[in-house]
């Protein structure tokens, strides 16, 4: 048996043996998420080359890694691209309707809307200048900073932006804790283009570890366009916030995994780049948040921890998955385990439809990308 394989086998032992240990005392089944694959679609190009993926009806928007990130639109139903952006490199996108979308330009950082008129307008360009926060006053940006911190538009009109310093986020991170300072804007676009606050927001979870430094102890949040609710929610606790339209907290909600196991991460320790990897490979970790309005579902994922090649320097690049599966009420009805040899799970709000949850495939471990997707149905 050559060394890959002993690391394969060691993998799918570990996985068996934590899943029967935990489905012993569990009250969801642990399931395996070949159970609830449905169609597998075939693109015209490899999967490996789109970034910053976004669903909006039959459309596909993306960015292709290859094509100096310009902005296009895979038609499913015609099994076609069309390029939309050419001119910028788009590093995130936010569809607002099939005539509008706001995207954040790879040299300026801030997001710009596109019309169908082929217009663009840079909203936050000077809206600390306008607009006062109630703590950092006018030193602050309302850009995107990471993936799971987007602008997200509740309709045309109005939305939800993250508000950071012009510094590093991870820097301030004990003074948001120390202050509750809010890190998130609703805002209004006015007929003259100017942003209106309607309020600042942003509570953690009860029971996040404020001495938790891992991913600048990020508060991320998510839209439910169906409720009009917002929900809070960092990478290392298993309870979220769900809050009003507004940003007001409603109450803390849990909505974890069985097989979450908080691993610390000292301020001491945030600065240091093998540090921070090596929490990354061996940590259990949250991260995104999504809604299925055609079936009422909640799904939230979590990575589990990578495991080692003992005669290797380096971690193979396979992670397990597990998806939490939670009703409307966030009732956890079960758990999906998405096996890293096969599937590459990407964020979940955004490639939800009528078909299901669209999840890429993989042709090997490496994950160099493939033709295909494979939609998924919870219910």
């Amino acid at each position: 048996m050559n060394p890959e394989q002993i690391v394969m086998m060691k993998r799918f032992i570990y996985i068996l043996l934590l899943c029967l240990l935990i489905s012993c005392e569990s009250k969801v089944p642990i399931i395996s998420s070949d159970d609830f694959k449905q169609d597998v679609h075939r693109f015209p190009f490899s999967t490996y080359n789109m970034l910053c993926v976004e669903l909006y009806e039959d459309n596909l928007y993306h960015t292709n890694r290859l094509d100096n990130r310009h902005l296009l639109l895979y038609d499913f139903k015609r099994n076609i691209i069309d390029t939309i952006i050419s001119d910028n490199k788009v590093i995130d996108i936010i569809v607002v309707n099939d005539s509008s979308i706001f995207y954040t330009d790879y040299q300026i950082g801030n997001y710009l809307l596109k019309n169908a008129n082929d217009n663009s307008y840079d909203y936050f360009k000077d809206v600390h200048n306008t607009v006062s926060h109630p703590y950092w006053r006018d030193d602050y940006q309302c850009i995107s900073v990471f993936p799971t911190q987007p602008l997200t538009m509740t309709d045309p009109k109005s939305g939800i932006v993250s508000c950071v310093r012009k510094h590093i986020f991870a820097e301030d991170y004990s003074v948001i804790l120390e202050n509750d300072i809010p890190v998130y804007l609703r805002f209004e676009i006015a007929a003259d283009s100017s942003i209106i606050p309607v309020s600042f927001f942003g509570e953690y979870p009860k029971n996040h570890p404020k001495e938790n430094y891992y991913d600048g102890g990020i508060l991320y949040y998510f839209y439910n366009h169906k409720s009009k609710e917002i929900i809070t929610h960092t990478a290392v606790d298993d309870y979220v916030v769900l809050c009003d339209s507004m940003g007001n907290k409603i109450q803390d909600v849990y909505f974890g995994s069985q097989l979450y196991k908080y691993s610390p991460f000292s301020i001491d320790k945030k600065n240091k780049m093998a540090e921070s990897i090596n929490h990354y490979h061996n940590a259990t970790l949250y991260s995104y948040i999504g809604f299925d309005e055609y079936r009422n579902i909640y799904y939230r994922w979590m990575s589990l921890p990578r495991e080692k090649d003992e005669d290797s320097m380096t971690k193979e690049d396979v992670v397990d998955y597990i998806l939490v599966v939670a009703d409307e009420k966030f009732n956890i009805k079960y758990e999906v385990f998405f096996d890293g040899d096969k599937y590459y799970p990407i964020p979940a709000d955004d490639l939800i439809n009528e078909k299901g949850l669209l999840i890429y495939e993989k042709e090997n471990k490496e994950w160099k990308g493939s033709n295909t997707a494979a939609w998924f149905v919870f219910e």
